[in-house]
């Protein structure tokens, strides 16, 4: 019979010394974030822009962002949707 190889002698010890510092359950949380909402992201005229060329753009906050776009027809709408979302 052949002895028994030192690596095991040395795992065996270390499982008998860690063995009763386990604890006898686990308990496992995982977080899921919070559904995500729908929402109509809407973005509000600021001003009205005239170029040198007399080119007119419409300026528009749509939260922390701007945007500049052409007008249509010389006139810029009140409210439009984020192009982005």
């Amino acid at each position: 019979m052949k002895t028994p190889n030192k690596t095991l002698i040395g795992l065996a010890t270390a499982v008998a010394v860690v063995g009763p510092m386990v604890p006898k359950t686990v308990t496992v949380n995982i977080n899921t974030p919070p559904a995500l909402v729908a929402e109509s992201k809407t973005c509000n005229i600021v001003s009205m822009i005239i170029d040198d060329k007399g080119k007119r753009y419409c300026e528009y906050r749509c939260g922390t962002r701007m945007i500049l776009q052409p007008a249509t027809d010389n006139y810029c709408e009140s409210t439009i949707r984020d192009p982005i979302k």
